[in-house]
């Protein structure tokens, strides 16, 4: 009894062990890999990171088009029991105040900073792109390694399957006498050597599949699902390369690393220009014995302004040289 139990032990033992080996091997496509690469890959997250601060960049930018507004609300209880002044009435004082800044003019400098932006965002794609694309590259090179690697090693099975039959015959033929034994020595030779490739084709598959998983960043056994297909191509040197340089994300990313260079020495120059801002400001006050929203009208005040605002950075130092 105590050994069917222990016989029942084992089988479930081997059949959870054969399931969990199961689940961890990774049947995989070419498409599935490059697929699970590109999810996992850390450079295209920073990429897409980068993309995100571009674009907020660009909304932090355009703000500065906007007019600013900006607004105060305060309200104080004087209490003159002790003390009483003429001037100023027992209970609240409040005050309300707003304030405008509207920029009307930067010499180019806000405009050229949004240009800037925007070529920021174009240079962020454009570098997911090229990310993608060497992503990409590496999947397929380090797939199609692993791949050769596995017919490698089938084919060095094979041969060592081949020498280790051939040396039996030679072993045979050796007992019977009908060769000498350097005849054997060289089948013994033979084997050796194959079985020595066989190890070095086990390494190189052991080697491509762990690169592989490391580039996937996945764990456990890869099984390769596709199939080495022949297929023949006309190539025309001159299109390819004038379609690679016309796609390349790597060259138009270049180009527009250039132009937004020359946009932040405009806007650097743009310092070197005044500055024109229309603003205004209103503003109220009163006193009252019961609160905000009854404010006396003999003691309440209000003022508001509105003018232009002109800087200029070049007279500024002048004025301070002297």
């Amino acid at each position: 009894m105590s050994s069917k139990i222990l016989s029942l032990c084992l089988i479930s033992f081997l059949i959870i062990h054969e399931a969990s080996y199961a689940e961890s091997v990774h049947n995989l496509t070419l498409q599935e890999a490059i697929r699970i690469g590109l999810a996992n890959s850390r450079e295209l997250k920073v990429a897409n990171l980068q993309f995100e601060i571009t674009k907020a960049s660009l909304k932090e930018t355009l703000s500065q088009v906007y007019p600013q507004i900006t607004g105060n609300i305060s309200s104080s209880y004087n209490n003159w029991e002790e003390i009483k002044s003429p001037e100023s009435i027992e209970g609240y004082h409040n005050n309300l105040s707003l304030s405008l800044n509207q920029i009307l003019w930067t010499g180019g400098k806000v405009s050229n900073a949004i240009k800037y932006a925007r070529e920021e965002i174009k240079i962020a794609l454009l570098k997911i792109e090229q990310v993608k694309n060497e992503v990409t590259y590496k999947i397929i090179a380090s797939y199609w390694n692993l791949k050769k690697a596995i017919e490698l090693k089938k084919a060095c099975q094979k041969r060592v399957e081949y020498a280790d039959s051939i040396m039996e015959i030679t072993l045979a033929k050796y007992k019977e006498g009908f060769i000498p034994e350097v005849e054997m020595m060289k089948q013994e030779v033979n084997l050796a050597c194959a079985k020595e490739e066989l190890i070095r084709a086990s390494c190189r598959e052991k080697v491509a599949r762990d690169n592989l998983g490391s580039l996937l960043k996945i764990e456990g056994e890869i099984a390769i699902k596709d199939e080495p297909t022949f297929m023949p191509i006309d190539v025309d040197e001159e299109k390819i390369v004038s379609e690679a340089i016309t796609n390349n994300p790597e060259v138009a990313a270049r180009e527009a690393e250039t132009t937004s260079k020359e946009l932040q020495i405009r806007i650097i120059r743009a310092d070197y220009f005044p500055k024109v801002n229309l603003i205004g400001g209103y503003n109220w006050s009163g006193e009252n014995k019961d609160g905000f929203k009854k404010s006396l009208d003999d003691v309440s005040e209000e003022s508001w302004r509105i003018g232009i605002r002109y800087r200029d950075s070049i007279l500024q130092r002048l004025l301070h040289s002297i």
